[in-house]
């Protein structure tokens, strides 16, 4: 596996979805029981595996190199935006972005070319619907607790 530390410029994140709601979706064992087909045309970050939903999540978000590699074939194949603020090596054959972190890691970020990861991609993945403009934001899938096991 080829992999690469480098990044090209920063990327700033453009206000695309000024105004709109957005909807972050995580792994939670909760995502199962929703029906989520009424955000196949809305605004979503998917965060970690969520990408794997559908063609219909705009941007895969993690802050986690090693789940980067992990999952490098099966991304791919992803038709979205592949957003990371990852500290470390990623696979260089993925076409990502990189957002810088900002140097406090908690809350939300003022600059537009880094974010706060809050130390957990699904946190992270708040600062980035703020930075793409969204008025709202709804979470699913952070269900914060063992369910069943998981």
């Amino acid at each position: 596996m080829n992999t690469s530390t480098k990044s090209s410029m920063p990327w700033q994140s453009p206000p695309n979805w000024l105004g709109e709601t957005v909807f972050i979706v995580a792994g939670g064992p909760s995502v199962r029981d929703c029906d989520l087909t009424g955000l196949h045309h809305r605004r979503v970050i998917g965060v970690n595996d969520a990408f794997k939903l559908g063609a219909w999540v705009d941007v895969c978000w993690s802050s986690d190199a090693h789940w980067l590699s992990w999952n490098q074939q099966a991304l791919l194949g992803f038709p979205g935006l592949i957003l990371t603020c990852a500290q470390g090596t990623v696979p260089a054959e993925l076409s990502l972005q990189r957002i810088e972190r900002a140097k406090k890691t908690f809350g939300l970020s003022a600059q537009d070319n880094a974010i706060c990861w809050n130390n957990n991609s699904g946190a992270g993945a708040i600062d980035v619907a703020v930075h793409f403009g969204a008025a709202r934001i709804v979470l699913i899938g952070f269900d914060m607790q063992a369910s069943n096991g998981q």
